[in-house]
């Protein structure tokens, strides 16, 4: 299977998260870093005809993880210097690996995050939508994060 999508972070300079990068909007990585409940899923990656691919969160089966699960995971993800600021042309060869895809809240304030593409994501801020990409060393310690503590979301056998 061959397919492949083309994606370019777009910030804009207004108030809006909509449209802009992940690592531009303060309060995402301050949600990341300090929400009170994180939940995380399976996500599953559609390919339709023309190659572009579609993230799907599995909500139904997410799982709150625990203290220093989330504690770990909001070190990773909350740092500006973990996201890639440049043009993301990602392009996928294959089958998708098994990733997963978290909820983070804090007060009113929710993140959904949905991983893919080993280092895309798309997600949305209090319903507005915003995505971006991890660098490569943070995507490598995210796949560590996941072994460590959503072997079930991964399709991991538990030890």
């Amino acid at each position: 299977m061959l397919f492949a999508v083309i994606r370019i972070a777009a910030a804009e300079s207004t108030g809006s998260s909509t449209g802009r990068a992940i690592d531009d909007i303060p309060e995402a990585l301050d949600l990341m870093r300090a929400a009170g409940q994180v939940h995380v899923f399976r996500v599953t990656v559609i390919a339709n005809r023309q190659g572009e691919v579609t993230p799907h969160g599995d909500y139904k089966h997410a799982r709150a993880i625990g203290a220093d699960a989330r504690r770990s995971l909001g070190r990773l993800l909350g740092k500006y210097s973990s996201w890639c600021h440049c043009l993301d042309h990602t392009v996928g060869v294959g089958p998708e690996p098994k990733y997963v895809g978290f909820v983070f809240q804090r007060g009113k304030d929710k993140l959904v995050l949905l991983r893919f593409l080993r280092w895309h994501t798309e997600s949305t801020l209090n319903g507005a939508y915003t995505g971006g990409s991890l660098n490569e060393k943070a995507s490598d310690q995210l796949d560590e994060w996941e072994k460590r503590y959503a072997r079930p979301e991964r399709g991991l056998n538990m030890r």
